[in-house]
């Protein structure tokens, strides 16, 4: 908190210490305007005009230095994701740059800077989605609000003028999640003088965003294969740990692989077959579905993993599916012979079945709204294959409807307000998945074929990233002979505004494509504009060396500029992600790299030498090690652990 008398402080929110002092007060050279903190970096930008942004160390309070070029600085922003930092000058002329973003983990070297309208105060950062918001004075139609850069580039976006948008603002922040900007006004001032007859202490805008209903098939989960898994069944992805959950039916086993790298995390071993999955998060516990109609609960906490806490507890008959209620406390078991069963998830205690839930065969739990969703699994499509009830109202039916045949499994994204209905099936007709209003059951959109799921068991949607998870039968090959290649978990991704299309992951096949030898593929260069330019000088950047990270698509480039740096490019959004500078490589640009994604280690060459960093920060995992003479090229044989470097002298050094 940067207060008036030339000086800053830290203050606590905790609910037991809230609003005591924990550090400071620290002092800064000059009268200050603005300040924000980088926890990561352990970095605290002040604002001071007559200086420029003054660096300090986050815990000691001691000045680390003052931004170079800064003088004139009135609002300053940091980007802890991506370590940038935000600077607005509050200039009158709209000739001269009024905003400017400075790498922190590069040296604190300028990335862009623009002009914009007069009297650019206030500046904030919206990481999630690479965004620069700019607050204005002011309180008339051409004044006062906000514009929207890039934070890659600082290309105006948007720009939001008038006082609905912010009157003569002071402060701006942004709520990433909702897209919501909140402007501190300092019209309490009544500024000018008889202008205004209501004060507001704070403007709330929110983003509009177009809604779509397209999906893209985004590859397939392969860390779980036929040498370690008998038959995938049900599914259920953690919001806490962004990890899914997958069970074993016939081998008794529940694994846990983190979606973007497709790694195995984790894996406990239950007493019995697995039917189906429940999550509760806060809790750190899975409800589990067995064959010889029972169910259990499951730690998923460090210490006690996959230790059963609660449980075995009995249903009536035999059960498909299980899912969890934490908030009302209830288990949900879909039986097809009797119906969906409800019982207390603490004592395992049957309440009842819900009306008319006969046949149900996949059940699904809305905790934030209280519904539950009901699959029968239905060969007609002009009967009920879909329901939804509100168990806050005595479980009254919502709403039903027909769908296309077989629709075995359902999942419920309350953040978004939908239902995900996901079918048998191998063929382009069968399997995949439809989505529905969970209000009025409207059906929203229909992605048939085995690329949005083969043959499928269970259903899970990760709500944040909007991608849906699809566990698959097909270790069976069912029907016998139609394929060669098992899949245990088909991933698919909402295309939602600003995507430019999706598609297969990096390394998957794309449907129904050109195959090599057969005729000539039609290419389209589309230049990356996260790096511009040589006509650019925005930038330092000069490209070399380039790998492609398969799991996330992040595109690694090389920059032959020092201090050695390595750029990651995100190039379906292309944004930056991130820039890692490598250790004690200062004198130095960056000429090759190379990426095991398994063991997740970046090789970078440099100089004469070469490092093995960790691709998510940098931090030095081996080296460095020394070439033979300046190395220009470098190749990995990650089997054999053979390294390989093309270099300036008279041959090829291998290490």
């Amino acid at each position: 908190m940067g207060q008036q008398n030339k000086n800053w402080i830290v203050v606590s929110t905790k609910a037991e210490t809230y609003g005591q002092v924990v550090r400071g007060p620290f002092t800064v050279s000059e009268s200050n305007r603005s300040i924000d903190v980088d926890p990561k970096l352990g970095y605290v930008y002040v604002a001071i005009p007559a200086r420029g942004v003054e660096v300090l160390d986050a815990t000691t309070g001691e000045s680390i230095g003052t931004i170079s070029g800064t003088t004139g600085a009135y609002y300053v922003a940091a980007d802890e994701v991506g370590g940038k930092v935000a600077v607005a000058y509050f200039e009158e002329a709209t000739d001269v740059k009024n905003v400017e973003v400075f790498d922190a983990k590069g040296s604190f070297a300028s990335k862009w800077s623009t002009p914009t309208r007069a009297n650019a105060r206030q500046v904030d950062i919206d990481s999630t989605n690479g965004l620069v918001y700019v607050g204005y004075t002011g309180t008339n139609d051409t004044s006062g609000g906000f514009s929207v850069h890039s934070l890659a580039t600082g290309k105006e976006l948007a720009d939001k003028k008038g006082a609905a948008f912010g009157k003569d603002g002071y402060g701006i922040a942004v709520d990433e999640e909702r897209q919501h900007v909140y402007v501190s006004n300092r019209d309490f001032r009544l500024n000018p003088a008889g202008e205004e007859t209501t004060a507001i202490a704070i403007n709330v805008s929110e983003r509009v965003l177009a809604e779509t209903w397209d999906y893209s098939a985004a590859g397939n989960l392969k860390s779980v294969d036929k040498s370690s898994a008998s038959l995938p069944a049900g599914v259920a992805f953690s919001a806490k740990r962004d990890h899914v959950f997958l069970g074993d039916q016939n081998g008794r086993k529940i694994f846990e692989i983190d979606p973007v790298t497709d790694q195995v995390k984790n894996t406990m071993t239950l007493p019995e077959n697995i039917r189906d999955l429940g999550i509760d998060d806060e809790n750190d516990l899975l409800y589990v579905g067995q064959q010889n109609k029972n169910w259990i609960v499951v730690s998923t906490k460090a210490e006690t993993y996959g230790q059963v806490v609660r449980g075995p507890f009995t249903v009536s008959e035999s059960n498909r599916s299980i899912d969890v209620d934490p908030k009302l406390g209830y288990v949900y078991v879909a039986i097809p012979a009797r119906g969906v069963e409800v019982l207390d998830a603490t004592t395992g205690e049957s309440i009842g079945t819900i009306s008319g839930t006969t046949g149900a065969y996949y059940v699904a739990a809305d905790e934030v709204g209280g519904k539950v969703a009901v699959a029968y699994f239905e060969e007609a499509t002009d009967v009920k294959n879909v329901e939804v009830f509100d168990a806050k109202g005595s479980f009254a039916s919502k709403w039903s409807t027909p769908t296309r045949a077989n629709a075995r499994q359902v999942d419920i994204d309350s953040t978004n307000g939908l239902v995900y209905v996901g079918y048998t099936g191998t063929n382009d007709t069968s399997g995949g998945f439809s989505v529905h209003s969970l209000a009025t059951g409207k059906e929203l959109a229909d992605k048939k074929g085995a690329a949005f799921g083969k043959d499928g068991y269970g259903i899970a949607v990760d709500e944040e990233r909007q991608h849906v998870y699809v566990s698959n039968r097909d270790f069976r090959l069912n029907p016998a002979g139609e394929e060669t290649t098992a899949i245990a978990i088909t991933k698919s991704k909402r295309v939602l505004p600003g995507d430019t299309g999706g598609g297969t992951d990096p390394g998957e096949e794309e449907p129904g494509g050109t195959d090599p030898g057969e005729g000539t593929p039609d290419w389209t260069a589309t230049p990356l504009t996260s790096i511009p330019g040589a006509d650019d000088t925005s930038m330092d950047d000069k490209p070399v060396g380039s790998v492609v990270e398969k799991a996330t698509g992040h595109l690694f480039v090389g920059n032959e500029q020092r201090p050695a740096r390595v750029r990651v490019i995100n190039p379906a959004t292309d944004k930056t992600v991130k820039v890692l500078t490598i250790p004690d490589a200062a004198a130095e640009g960056v000429r090759d790299l190379a990426l095991d994604e398994a063991k997740q280690e970046l090789y970078v060459a440099y100089g004469a030498s070469w490092v093995v960093v960790d691709p998510s920060d940098a931090s030095v995992i081996r080296g460095p090690f020394a070439f033979g003479a300046n190395v220009r090229g470098i190749a990995v044989d990650f089997a054999g652990g053979r390294v390989f470097g093309a270099t300036r002298g008279d041959r090829l050094h291998g290490q």
